[in-house]
């Protein structure tokens, strides 16, 4: 994001990162440290542009040794990869998800590019299906909570499942 940043000219500071990445901003703040402290990048913080910047471009993150090797399988493909997951996380066998959004939430859910294959279909009472075929489950599940009460998993029945599991967690953690 520091790279990304200087080159649209607005350094990114701990509010864009908590907001990127989903962590609290001491996490953001500890993780900046244990880069310009213990990996030696190059970073500090712009006053006169209230933000984060690499004071040499060149700087990469030293490689990480696990001992192991990987090979990427020869079909596998990112770009594909990609696509196919919802959020940045994918993999898994695809699944094809249909979701019922209520009426007030209509406009806000169209108007927006939630994956590559969505599909929406207004119904007569002003609810919207949302279509799309993804293989990123575990985004999408935190995803689907984030709607609750307003949206209904109507498929795959494995993912309604899920969903109703993670909400009778939730009531149980409140008790």
């Amino acid at each position: 994001m520091v790279r990304e940043g200087a080159g649209v000219g607005k350094p990114p500071n701990c509010t864009d990162f908590t907001a990127e990445l989903g962590v609290s901003r001491r996490t953001v703040a500890r993780d900046l440290d244990f880069l310009r402290d213990e990996e030696r990048a190059p970073l500090e913080y712009d006053d006169a542009r209230h933000g984060f910047r690499l004071t040499d471009e060149t700087y990469a993150l030293p490689p990480v040794s696990t001992g192991q090797t990987f090979t990427r399988p020869a079909d596998f493909n990112a770009e594909t990869y990609a696509k196919q997951a919802f959020g940045i996380v994918g993999g898994e066998a695809p699944i094809k998800v249909r979701l019922l959004f209520e009426p007030k939430l209509a406009v806000y859910i169209t108007e927006r590019d939630w994956h590559p294959s969505q599909e929406f279909q207004t119904h007569a009472d002003g609810r919207v299906e949302l279509r799309l075929e993804t293989t990123g489950r575990k985004e999408l599940v935190r995803w689907i909570l984030s709607w609750m009460p307003d949206v209904k998993v109507l498929a795959p029945k494995s993912l309604r499942d899920r969903i109703a599991e993670k909400l009778r967690d939730g009531l149980r953690a409140q008790e």
